[in-house]
């Protein structure tokens, strides 16, 4: 017996499918990652359940179901492993070496060098520099981008700061070709509140047409 799938699940599909093939759907499709330790603010901020999962809570369009995200699903291929360091390709086809005296390890070589081999870009951290509304009009329609909510501004808590943030990098979802999400992961340094303030901005201003208003821009 074939199983179907529910009504809400096809519109998140055809939603993501829309943007990732730069098409305008509904509205802007809203994804995430949350640290646990966000987690358990968030419910005690809002009041919820112990089991409360932001995921359901929002019904967000996509969600982290495996640690193994490369594209390519097969076990790493050890390269080389010695007592001090371990160098592994990836599915990403990356060759990563891993020093065991030290806490993260360095990417040093990628097969998918160009954009041209890719479908969308994540994460977009903001406090490095990127900002997704100036690579849309630097790259156009070439690639889709994922994040870049600044998570500096939404760890403030200032509402008008935070509405600013949010409603301008909705811009880079003009003519599709955007998700929503923070520039990398929501930290426990964000309220409760604040996420909740975030999702309804976006579920509001993200409908197509988009109308922002006064966080207009040109693109």
């Amino acid at each position: 017996m074939t199983e179907t799938r529910p009504q809400k699940t096809l519109a998140k599909l055809e939603r993501m499918n829309k943007a990732l093939r730069h098409e305008e759907p509904d509205r802007i499709p809203i994804g995430e990652f949350f640290w646990g330790s966000f987690i358990n603010r968030w419910r005690r901020k809002l009041n919820l359940p112990d089991d409360a999962d932001p995921y359901q809570y929002y019904d967000l369009d996509w969600i982290v179901t495996t640690p193994n995200m490369d594209p390519h699903i097969k076990p790493f291929e050890t390269l080389r492993e010695t007592d001090e360091e371990v160098v592994v390709r990836t599915g990403f086809e990356a060759v990563v070496r891993k020093r065991f005296d030290l806490p993260m390890p360095e990417a040093i070589s990628w097969e998918t060098d160009t954009i041209e081999k890719l479908d969308g870009y994540n994460p977009l951290k903001a406090k490095a520099g990127l900002d997704v509304v100036d690579l849309r009009r630097q790259y156009g329609h070439t690639l889709a981008f994922c994040g870049n909510g600044n998570i500096q501004v939404w760890e403030t808590g200032d509402e008008p700061a935070v509405r600013r943030e949010v409603l301008r990098k909705l811009n880079a979802a003009k003519g599709g070709g955007f998700i929503f999400q923070s520039d990398h992961s929501v930290s426990s340094g964000v309220s409760g509140h604040t996420y909740d303030y975030i999702v309804k901005l976006v579920r509001e201003f993200g409908q197509y047409p988009l109308e922002l208003g006064e966080y207009d821009e040109e693109i």
